[in-house]
């Protein structure tokens, strides 16, 4: 859009005599005739650049951008989110850890999940599920990393993928082609939501008042899953005030848990701590 518009004004400046009509006092209202060429070539530099040229200044860099975006992505193996691992900077402290793991491996059983969405394989090694539909098949993928060799590894035709790396790998990344390119840094807060189709722990828990009847009052408690789970989960929780508690519904979206309340009047209530809700694939021994 940008080197139309300046197309255009140099056409009409042209046919203007190279001069341009520009107010140099609205006040006043005179008007002062300057060369085109004055505005307009500086401005074309800018438009016409190559991706060669050097950027001297904000204005030359954003001209850049919107024409010639070579400058700013490479190709489509190397656009955002090139990294198909989820949670990758596992061993960190930047890792996403719903389940309050220690960072010590060999606390955990073969099979225990860890940090969000790695579980320990054996004593030495570390893996992930990739479900189905987030890679692509029978495709050559670079898998490298702070204590990762790196190498490339041919994904499979269907199902779910597991990737294995060192129980002391950090900034893990997995991204399609055969050359590993810098580590990927994506917002904490998209890997949070990412981990959450597997497993939702919130920090918080959930409690609701019945104060109109009797203690053989029922009432219910409803989480709504912040992502939409990879299938229905498991649920799990401790009910810290009420009685007779039950499951009445359980979706790949939401969890309802039905109680009757207990409490002094006025505080009737149900009351649930330590909610979980896990869609975590088991992984291969």
């Amino acid at each position: 859009m940008a080197k139309k518009q300046i197309t255009a004004l140099q056409t009409a400046a042209d046919a203007a005599d190279d001069d341009l009509l520009i107010k140099r006092d609205a006040s006043s209202g005179t008007d002062e005739k300057l060369p085109v060429s004055v505005f307009r070539d500086p401005i074309l530099d800018r438009a016409n650049h190559t991706g060669t040229q050097p950027l001297s200044t904000i204005s030359d860099a954003g001209t850049a951008a919107a024409n010639d975006t070579t400058d700013f992505v490479s190709t489509s193996s190397q656009v955002a989110f090139r990294n198909i691992l989820i949670n990758p900077r596992v061993n960190t402290s930047f890792a996403v850890n719903q389940r309050g793991f220690g960072g010590d491996w060999s606390t955990l059983a073969n099979g225990d999940y860890g940090y969000d969405r790695w579980a320990r394989k054996d004593a030495s090694t570390i893996a992930q599920v990739i479900e189905e539909g987030n890679y692509k098949s029978n495709t050559t993928y670079t898998l490298s990393g702070v204590n990762v060799t790196t190498q490339q590894i041919t994904s499979p035709a269907s199902g779910n993928w597991q990737v294995e790396v060192p129980n002391t790998a950090q900034d893990v990344q997995l991204e399609e082609g055969a050359v590993a390119t810098p580590f990927e840094l994506r917002p904490i807060g998209m890997d949070i939501f990412f981990c959450q189709r597997y497993y939702f722990k919130p920090t918080n828990g959930f409690r609701v008042y019945d104060n109109d009847g009797n203690e053989a009052n029922s009432a219910s408690i409803t989480v709504s899953f912040p992502s939409q789970m990879k299938e229905t989960p498991s649920i799990s929780y401790t009910l810290t005030q009420g009685q007779n508690d039950s499951t009445e519904e359980i979706s790949k979206t939401h969890a309802t848990i039905v109680a009757e309340v207990l409490g002094s009047s006025g505080n009737k209530r149900i009351e649930i701590d330590d909610f979980i809700a896990d869609a975590s694939p088991a992984i291969a021994l």
